[in-house]
């Protein structure tokens, strides 16, 4: 397919989804106001009071497939719900009163959010970082357990988060993917000064900074003990704000309010309030994504989320939904094409080859166009949202090579493919699951490799073994892994691009042995936990080079949009406040009720 053929296609694409926005008809998109009017909102948002009842309800994609986050992490079986989230707490989480609620200083959205210096206590009410190495959490003090067997409503102990830390670091998730720290980590805790002491060799200190405090719910010992675990839906029991009481398999999950729960509002009109707010709390698994929608428009649910930019055009110029709210924002995560640099039989080993490809795709033409101009180019390893803008340069900033590889140049990318044993292309595939998204980027991608002479065929497996074969990376010579990154939050561990962990898709520094990463990977260490800004420098001052490898060839990332009714209140589009806690933002919501029924 020629260029001009393939810009007519996209031009196409672009004019159907133009009508499907028109369809509506003349009336302004939401949250078109005028100023005056804004701010007249603004104003009586701030005056309205918290009220306390009412449930609330959304939408998860699909079952959960379990309930202890020791069997994989807080957000693998939880990716649809995090029933973690409602029912217990971690050390730390997201400060609510930094986000939109209270100064702005992010927010509070994109759920890979790690930055120390916006997390505030939970269970432990303040920490310390003596020397590298070593955090001492001070655990808060009047803290109940849920009042049910079999631990009744006793008080939380420093011991408590002791042995569910020891037992997250032993069996299951950690042990698999970050041995080395799990081997050599040291829990201690002290009843009478309430602390708990975790120190490691300072080479693992990253890993600890960013996976202990804000990532691990604490468990308790007696669930452990009879139990085993959290193995059954009823076993699941913490210290969180809701109470799990019913769960029906691919059928809806219910939560109640724990009228025990120990936190206050921090900020806004309700600050001091016992939370939560909401007498009970309901996921409902709705797989179709048409049918979430119809869903949202019945008033069935309250919240749409995680809608890209071009579903959401259609929905939130629709004239029947002009009562509705939205916020877009970036995702903190990128799709890329991942390749085996590690092969010498392979041509991705080839730097030149995969500058080649990367000149060949026309980003800015499917910014441009596929995606309406919507979104970000620059968006590996880490995805300039809010919180992690510092991290990265502009195009602008970077080299005129490196910024190149950016755009599209087929007379330089042939150029570069004549100076390598390839200099006719090669034949391949990329390896992907059946997304209409995925299949249409790739697409686009197939046509423009072919004006080079790569000839990329498409390898569409079922989800299933696709995420084991991207966990597992065991793709070949002329195989591309089209997959995710990491997310923003572990752009300090560099395991995108560093080491033998299964985000490292490209095989880059497998064995700790490029220079220029492990100088850089040394120095970020040395602020981990500390200095966030000095992280964020030196992380930033790496891209050049690292960009300038084409390690990858990542995505265009467009905006995504939350949408959400306007009798939720206190949510602002807040999906996640802290590391992967993206049910914690539920405890600060509280419902109106009246407007609700007025408006159903």
């Amino acid at each position: 397919m020629k260029r001009k053929f393939l810009w007519l296609l996209l031009c196409c694409v672009m004019a159907v989804t133009l009508v499907a926005w028109s369809c509506g008809g003349d009336e302004e998109p939401i949250g078109e106001q005028e100023e005056e009017e804004e701010e007249e909102e603004e104003e009586e948002e701030e005056e309205e009071e918290p009220q306390y009842g009412g449930t609330g309800v959304s939408s998860i994609g699909g079952d959960i497939t379990y309930f202890d986050e020791v069997v994989g992490g807080n957000y693998g079986g939880h990716v649809y719900c995090s029933t973690h989230q409602l029912t217990h707490n971690e050390l730390l989480q997201g400060d609510w009163a930094k986000g939109p609620a209270g100064t702005g200083e992010t927010d509070w959205i994109d759920s890979s959010e790690n930055r120390m210096d916006l997390k505030a206590g939970c269970l432990a009410d303040s920490w310390e970082i003596p020397e590298l190495g070593t955090m001492i959490f001070h655990i808060r003090e009047g803290v109940r357990w849920q009042d049910k067997e079999p631990v009744n409503g006793r008080l939380l102990t420093a011991e408590d988060v002791e042995l569910s830390l020891k037992r997250a670091l032993t069996g299951g998730y950690f042990p698999l993917f970050y041995a080395s720290m799990c081997r050599t980590i040291e829990i201690t805790s002290d009843e009478d000064t309430r602390t708990v002491t975790i120190s490691v060799p300072v080479e693992e200190w990253v890993n600890l900074v960013t996976l202990i405090p804000d990532y691990s719910s604490i468990v308790a010992p007696e669930v452990v003990e009879l139990y085993g675990g959290e193995t059954e839906w009823e076993n699941v029991l913490g210290t969180g704000p809701f109470l799990l009481t019913d769960y029906v398999s691919n059928s809806q999950v219910v939560f109640t309010r724990n009228p025990n729960y120990w936190e206050t509002d921090p900020c806004g009109p309700g600050m001091g309030n016992q939370l939560p707010y909401l007498d009970e709390y309901q996921y409902v698994v709705i797989v179709d994504p048409s049918v979430r929608e119809a869903s949202f428009r019945a008033g069935e649910i309250d919240v749409l989320p995680a809608v890209n930019y071009n579903d959401a055009q259609p929905i939130i110029s629709d004239p029947t939904l002009s009562e509705a709210e939205y916020t877009d924002y970036l995702p903190g995560g990128v799709t890329a094409m991942f390749f085996r640099t590690d092969m010498p039989e392979s041509p991705f080993s080839i730097k030149e080859v995969r500058q080649a490809m990367m000149l060949a795709i026309d980003q800015p033409l499917i910014r441009d166009s596929y995606w309406q101009g919507s979104g970000e180019i620059l968006t590996w390893p880490v995805t300039p949202t809010r919180s992690y803008v510092d991290c990265m340069p502009t195009l602008e900033e970077l080299p005129e090579d490196v910024q190149a590889l950016y755009g599209c140049d087929l007379e330089a990318a042939q150029a570069l493919l004549a100076t390598t044993p390839y200099p006719d292309g090669f034949d391949c595939e990329v390896i992907c699951w059946q997304t209409p998204t995925m299949i249409d980027i790739l697409s686009l991608y197939q046509e423009m490799l072919a004006d080079i002479g790569i000839n990329m065929s498409l390898a569409i497996i079922d989800q299933s073994t696709y995420s084991s074969r991207t966990r597992s990376r065991n793709h070949g010579a002329y195989e591309i892994m089209y997959a995710g990154d990491s997310g923003n939050g572990t752009y300090m561990k560099m395991i995108d691009f560093r080491g033998p962990g299964s985000y490292n898709v490209s095989y880059v520094d497998e064995d700790y042995s490029v220079p220029e990463i492990e100088a850089a990977y040394a120095e970020i260490s040395q602020y981990a936990g500390i200095n966030e800004a000095e992280m964020m420098r030196i992380h930033k001052e790496l891209m050049p080079w690292l960009l300038e490898q084409a390690y990858c060839i990542p995505s265009v990332v467009p905006r995504y949009y939350l949408i959400w009714w306007p009798w939720i209140k206190n949510f602002y589009g807040t999906s996640s406040c802290g590391y992967y806690n993206a049910g914690i933002t539920i405890k600060y919501r509280w419902l109106d009720q009246d407007l609700k029924e007025a408006m159903r």
